[in-house]
């Protein structure tokens, strides 16, 4: 029985030795496919830098690249950023040198989306850019505020309803209004505009054209029509 019972207790250490071996085995190997992920992760990045001077060189010859310039623009936005910056290498200049980070990645969204971003979005694309080195909500909202005190020509907006967002200083919301007029006259003929319609035309996300319909009307450039066919904004015409 004591034999029986010792040999039956040396086969469960076995067995518990097998699979932690096996554990082992998988655990290293994982820790390899990750290592060979970053070194993958590193060259793209190192591609997305070299790609970025090459864009910044376009610029500075002027001469025929603009679709080209603007392709290369979408795709570096699927790329890293090549040293991100991080609370243990920055120490208590963390904020202040992430939102000189920050400034410097939003030029060529802030360009493509008529100089304003909602917050959520960039949170979104910025945390993408950056891989393994995520930055917190209140991070990048800290960062944010830092602009104007940097000299940074960028700024954190609070809309009423409490959307935040982050315009460039060429963002006027006098030529949003003018736009939004136009938006509502086709060949002389006053119609009326959507959220859709304004995200569209202006090419910015439904938050903000949610926004920018708010403000127009808040200022007497547009009213508001509820109807059949749903909320519609239509030129002031009482002024």
């Amino acid at each position: 029985m004591v034999g029986s019972s010792a040999a039956g207790i040396g086969g469960l250490i076995r067995k518990q030795q097998e699979e932690s071996a096996r554990a082992d085995k998988s655990i290293d190997l994982a820790f390899k496919d990750l290592s060979a992920l970053m070194d993958k992760a590193r060259d793209m990045v190192t591609l997305s830098q070299k790609l970025k001077e090459a864009l910044e060189e376009n610029a500075r010859k002027s001469d025929n690249t603009e679709k080209e310039d603007k392709g290369i623009e979408k795709f570096l936005l699927t790329l890293g950023i090549s040293s991100p910056v991080t609370k243990s290498t920055a120490g208590s200049m963390y904020h202040r040198q992430l939102a000189q980070q920050l400034a410097d990645f939003l030029v060529v969204p802030l360009k493509k989306s008529h100089g304003a971003l909602a917050l959520v979005d960039i949170y979104c694309i910025f945390n993408r850019a950056r891989g393994i080195e995520l930055v917190s909500p209140e991070d990048l909202i800290e960062a944010a505020n830092l602009f104007p005190s940097i000299g940074i020509k960028m700024q954190l907006r609070k809309f009423e309803s409490g959307t935040l967002a982050i315009q460039s200083s060429e963002h006027s919301d006098d030529a949003v209004y003018k736009k939004l007029e136009s938006m509502t006259n086709r060949n002389g003929e006053l119609v009326g505009v959507g959220v859709g319609d304004v995200a569209n035309g202006l090419d910015v996300p439904v938050i903000l054209a949610r926004e920018y319909l708010l403000m127009a009307e808040c200022n007497q450039v547009l009213c508001r029509d509820e109807g059949p066919n749903g909320l519609r904004f239509f030129k002031n015409a009482f002024l």
